[in-house]
């Protein structure tokens, strides 16, 4: 080095003590040189250029305390992001040394730390006394004495517990330790006191600088809008909720002629974009705007429609917005002006929208047999292997086909916030679960979730122990209906529909038999209603109930209860057939009494007995054999009326009705 050394040394005096250490750092001579007690004024010149900042304590080195208080190192693993600081302990260590290091004191001694080496303090007094108990903020002190419960820097407790266990053991011990503990209390008092000084000082310093760095902000923010007021732009132009916008105007520095010609660009470009989706926006509103008056003149449509089948199938009024047509409708002349009738009828009249329309049915039926193809493959395999290169007509024809088997059933379900499943509308065909989508949820996309985009049906996480589920639970879908679907095809084989057949037996054909009276459940129950007003459907979410309230009861008996001796299933689909096909003249003979059964008191109309109380009865042969908490459900619930009641007591115990039997409770 050139320079003299008195030179270097009043230049050095000037600088910052984090320089100082960072230059004792470049070279071994300016260490030798910085770190000699020549240079000790120097540090002390570089310390008191510090605003504010509590002198160097006596006892420590003005290095060692400018490297405490200025240097990020850890004094442990010389990691270079050691933010745990403590001035009354003097340690600066990273989190992971600072837990190793630094403990409270019931963990270093454990319950022993009045024993006999320590007889020498006074009452009320520990071990811990002797040393200054770790404060990493100065909010943090309390005037109080130390506590087993308090951190204390690890090394310290072990020198003053081994200084006490030596001076102890010497001859003159009583002596040594109270001059040792009246050292040490003192010693401890006072680093703990000048640690509080360094830690105010540092807090105050941290908001002075917090100050002038939001006055900096302040004044650059003012500044570059005072340039973009002078470039004509106003405060509407500027963007909101742009973070790269607030990153450039709330930066602490200065602005300077090179830093604005630098940002001024990027600041114009992201103006123009603000202005851009400013227009997007509001272009989107006054779309939304029409497409609500689109809505309201297809709901008049649909409530003077006249065809029930074609209705079913008509879109929602969100997703006839979404078809191109009505788009382009919507969006037509920028958005601006009203819809009228006219419009809207010239759009859905014209074959573009009647084509898109044909395209939203297909759509949908396309969903509900791939629906039906996920649970059984088999379904409609050879007919619809290849839908995509088929044209309209072929694909809609083998569509229909698939979706007019018996089993294309299907429902509306949701599931609650704690996964429980709740069904909407059961068991209905592709149109009656359409119109029902169309009229219960209407705000709702067909096909895919409205809050993830997942297509139907959405992924249900049914082990509790994953927190992955969504807190409002999963909105309504529609999926082929379960508990439906796996009682048609032991009916088919009862009613002698099998193999083959199986493909030929229609929705449409089966439910022409069930309203002829050629399909008949023989269970004899007297609420079902008239042949006539019956369909294939209703049949099968009959047999559905009954063999769900079989497996209730079954799910739900007491322990030790035998409910073969006491509990019939007169449904039983591997049991004695109960469903019967007859020819049309059979069908005309049996179609009122519909039941092998003479217990019934056939004297009394089907559903138009008196009820025998006005509160619903129950049975009490179901009620003692279920578990307590289940007796207030509808397993043991009765109609009200005499015929049901002989019903349930021969079909679902073998017993013959009898009110004076008690075995009905009202």
């Amino acid at each position: 080095m050139d320079m003299p050394i008195d030179i270097f040394l009043e230049i050095a005096s000037w600088s910052h003590p984090m320089t100082l250490i960072q230059l004792s750092r470049t070279s071994k001579g300016l260490r030798d040189m910085l770190m000699s007690k020549t240079a000790r004024m120097v540090w002390r010149a570089a310390l008191y250029n510090i605003p504010d900042l509590p002198p160097c304590a006596p006892d420590l080195a003005e290095p060692r305390y400018a490297a405490l208080v200025f240097d990020k190192i850890c004094l442990a693993c010389s990691v270079d992001k050691a933010t745990c600081v403590s001035y009354t302990a003097r340690v600066r260590f990273c989190a992971a040394c600072f837990r190793v290091n630094v403990v409270p004191g019931h963990r270093r001694f454990g319950s022993r730390f009045n024993d006999g080496r320590h007889s020498a303090l006074s009452a009320g007094e520990t071990i811990f006394s002797l040393v200054p108990r770790v404060v990493r903020e100065s909010y943090m002190h309390i005037q109080r004495q130390n506590s087993s419960w308090d951190l204390y820097f690890l090394p310290e407790l072990d020198f003053v517990d081994n200084k006490l266990s030596q001076l102890h053991g010497t001859a003159d011990g009583s002596i040594s330790v109270q001059e040792f503990i009246r050292t040490q209390k003192q010693l401890a008092q006072e680093r703990y006191t000048y640690g509080l000084e360094v830690h105010k000082w540092e807090n105050s310093s941290k908001l002075e600088q917090s100050r002038r760095q939001h006055d900096a902000q302040m004044g650059r923010t003012a500044q570059i809008e005072a340039n973009l007021y002078e470039l004509g732009y106003s405060t509407l132009d500027f963007p909101t909720d742009n973070p790269v916008w607030d990153n450039i105007l709330n930066q602490p520095r200065q602005l300077t002629p090179r830093i604005w010609s630098q940002i001024k660009p990027k600041l114009i470009r992201m103006i123009d974009e603000a202005r851009e989706d400013a227009i997007h926006e509001k272009l989107e509103e006054r779309v939304e705007e029409r497409c609500q008056q689109i809505k309201a003149h297809y709901d008049e449509l649909l409530q003077t429609w006249a065809d029930t089948e074609s209705k079913d199938m008509m879109p929602t009024g969100m997703e006839l917005c979404l078809l191109p047509p009505f788009q382009e409708l919507a969006r037509r002349n920028q958005a601006h002006g009203e819809i009228s009738v006219e419009h809207f009828m010239d759009v859905f009249d014209s074959r573009e929208g009647q084509h898109h329309l044909e395209l939203y049915e297909i759509r949908v039926k396309k969903d509900l047999v791939t629906m039906l193809r996920k649970r059984n493959p088999n379904v409609a395999s050879e007919q619809i292997a290849n839908q995509d290169g088929e044209d309209g007509q072929d694909m809609d024809f083998t569509l229909d086909s698939a979706l007019s088997r018996p089993d294309a059933l299907f429902e509306c379900v949701r599931h609650s916030c704690w996964r429980t499943v709740i069904v909407e509308a059961r068991a209905l065909d592709y149109r009656g679960i359409h119109a029902h989508w169309r009229s219960t949820h209407p705000n709702a996309p067909w096909g895919t979730d409205p809050e993830t985009g997942e297509t139907w049906p959405p992924a249900v996480i049914t082990d509790k122990r994953k927190k992955t589920w969504r807190h409002n639970g999963i909105p309504a879908y529609i999926r082929p209906a379960s508990a439906e679907i796996e009682v048609i095809s032991p009916m088919l084989k009862i009613f002698g529909v099998r193999g083959p057949e199986y493909m030929d037996a229609t929705m449409h054909r089966l439910d022409a038999l069930v309203r002829a009276g050629q399909l008949i459940c023989m269970c004899g129950n007297p609420c079902l209603p008239a042949p006539e007003q019956w369909s294939w459907i209703d049949m099968v979410r009959h047999v559905s109930d009954e063999q769900q309230w079989y497996k209730d009861m079954t799910s739900q008996r007491k322990p030790r209860v035998n409910l073969h001796d006491s509990l019939r299933n007169d449904h039983d689909l591997a049991g004695p057939p109960f469903l019967r096909y007859f020819s049309p003249e059979e069908a005309y003979d049996v179609r009122r009494q519909r039941t092998d059964r003479t217990s019934v008191p056939a004297q009394i109309p089907e559903g138009t007995a008196e009820a025998t109380s006005d509160h619903e009865p129950s049975c009490k042969i179901c009620l003692t054999s279920i578990k307590w908490p289940y007796r207030w459900g509808h397993l043991a619930k009765l109609r009200g009326s005499a015929a049901f009641i002989a019903y349930h007591m021969e079909a679902k115990h073998g017993q013959e009705y009898d009110p004076g039997s008690g075995l009905v409770e009202y």
